[in-house]
């Protein structure tokens, strides 16, 4: 694999086209880059960055497809200014694994003006197929369950290309027991009720539902605020029972830290740490212990003993559980029966599906929420095979200058930057400033740059884990990529 420099891409020659923005590089970049070397083994070409450097230079880039995150209200407008400018949608949601019901997943997630401007909706599993098909019956034929390129990652074959990662993290830590947090919403790095107020500025819920949702949401972020108290409160008794382990907190990439850090000032054992992707951090862990947490289904698919908290009513847990998470865990209700889960499965890391047949039995269902790689393609491989069906001409890539963001763009980020500073005085602004300023710096705290040096080495290790050979990787700009056969 060869890092070329950008003089080099005038020799390209044209291709079909790939496009695919990021909102949460940690979250993204490792399974998508599976998605990007499989589209270069047919024969195409691949963008891949930010979503704000992608949509900022869309115009810029060869007219393909467009891979896009999610297929909400919110991207109504970015829908139609695709097709408008030549391009094809599609879309998986990358958040489309974990919700309270289907019937949420399906109504909040998906918007009719959305969904009719994508040429092909995929999905993790057949479980979330089958809801939103129900919902959209006219486009059903469109939706397809192919399992997630995300969820790729998550299986424990991909354990050497984490390796070198996860024996830095066991060098700088020792033995430890990690905690993902799930409470973004109960934690916001906006404050309370944060995570509501940029929904409803948004517009994120179609308006004739935005009434029955938010009382809903209201309902739903009592619940995890106390959930989350619930954790602060076990972490210190956690801390005592494990002196010979560090506890690392992962906060959600849209919460808060300070809380967290607070909380575990007194504990010399707690570390807080939101760094790279998350993979080796859970390989490299002797248990999980997590709330309603997609990562807690990662690390159980990595081969990880996973153990959940959760002090909530029968009544609450109709309403307001993550099912699929907990389905696989190991579930306790008092902070004494956790730590001792703990204990035993630290001790037996073996034993769980001997010892908690509700996790085996959770294991049986796991394939129709995310489809697995076991005996067939992987879901990259499925993904592309449906993509090379649309009708997509080959393009030439033309190297361009980088958009410079406008005076008012740039004074919002600079300010933005400084947030924590200025925070107090943002009250005094009108509410339009203060808003924008807000959801820049929440922007800027959610998506983290691209180091190039990760992208090249982790495309180049993927590549060698994969066979995909002949694959070249250039940086166009900061946070945009090109992904190509070797030419």
């Amino acid at each position: 694999m060869l890092n070329q420099s950008l003089k080099h891409a005038r020799q390209s020659q044209p291709r079909k086209t790939l496009i695919i923005p990021m909102e949460i590089v940690e979250r993204e970049l490792n399974g998508y880059l599976l998605l990007m070397l499989e589209a270069v083994s047919h024969g195409w070409q691949c963008f891949i960055g930010t979503k704000k450097e992608i949509f900022t230079h869309m115009q810029d880039l060869p007219k393909g497809v467009v891979f896009l995150k999610s297929l909400t209200t919110a991207d109504i407008k970015v829908t139609n200014a695709l097709k408008e400018a030549g391009h094809v949608p599609v879309s998986q949601d990358v958040e489309g694994l974990i919700y309270t019901s289907m019937e949420e997943f399906a109504t909040v997630r998906f918007h009719e003006d959305s969904v009719k401007n994508a040429a092909k909706i995929f999905f993790w599993g057949d479980v979330q197929r089958d809801a939103v098909a129900g919902f959209f019956p006219h486009h059903e034929s469109r939706m397809i369950a192919t399992g997630s390129p995300v969820a790729d990652t998550w299986h424990q074959d991909m354990a050497p290309f984490y390796q070198e990662r996860i024996e830095d993290i066991r060098k700088r830590f020792g033995k430890y027991i990690l905690i993902p947090s799930s409470f973004g919403t109960a934690n916001h790095f906006m404050g309370k009720r944060g995570n509501a107020k940029l929904m409803k500025r948004e517009k994120f819920v179609d308006e004739a539902k935005e009434e029955e949702f938010y009382e809903f949401w209201e309902a739903y972020e009592s619940h995890l605020e106390k959930m989350f108290e619930a954790f602060l409160d076990i972490l210190p008794e956690l801390s005592r029972a494990f002196p010979d382990h560090e506890i690392i907190v992962r906060p959600h990439p849209s919460e808060s830290h300070e809380t967290w850090k607070e909380a575990t000032k007194n504990s010399d054992n707690v570390t807080v740490i939101f760094e790279g992707v998350v993979a080796p951090w859970l390989l490299g862990a002797d248990a999980i212990l997590h709330w309603g947490c997609t990562t807690g289904l990662e690390g159980y698919l990595m081969g990880k003993p996973v153990v959940a908290y959760n002090p909530s009513t029968p009544e609450e847990d109709e309403k307001f559980e993550h099912k699929l998470p907990h389905s696989i865990s190991i579930v306790k209700r008092t902070k004494a029966e956790t730590l001792e889960a703990l204990k035993e499965v630290v001790a037996a890391p073996d034993t769980v599906l001997q010892n908690y047949p509700e996790v085996a039995k959770g294991h049986q269902e796991l394939g129709r929420w995310v489809m697995r790689t076991d005996d067939e393609k992987d879901s990259a491989a499925r993904l592309m095979d449906e993509i090379e069906k649309l009708e997509i001409a080959p393009a030439a890539y033309q190297p361009f200058a980088r958009k410079k963001d406008p005076l008012k763009e740039r004074v919002l980020q600079s300010v933005a930057g400084v947030f924590d500073l200025v925070r107090p005085a943002l009250k005094v602004l009108p509410a339009r400033i203060r808003h924008a300023v807000e959801s820049r710096a929440y922007g800027r705290h959610k998506t983290r740059n691209i180091d190039p040096q990760v992208f090249e080495n982790s495309a180049r290790k993927l590549a060698e884990i994969k066979g995909k050979h002949g694959v070249s990787t250039v940086k166009i700009h900061d946070n945009l990529f090109w992904v190509k056969p070797a030419e």
